[in-house]
């Protein structure tokens, strides 16, 4: 099991939502 950390885990959880790579990365390097 490869662990994650919380910035990698938002990405993924907004990528699953809006199956949008792009917009993913940016809403998780915003902050």
């Amino acid at each position: 099991m490869v662990k994650t950390t919380a910035k990698q885990q938002a990405l993924v959880d907004k990528y699953l939502v809006d199956l949008n790579a792009t917009q993913a990365a940016l809403s998780g390097y915003k902050k």
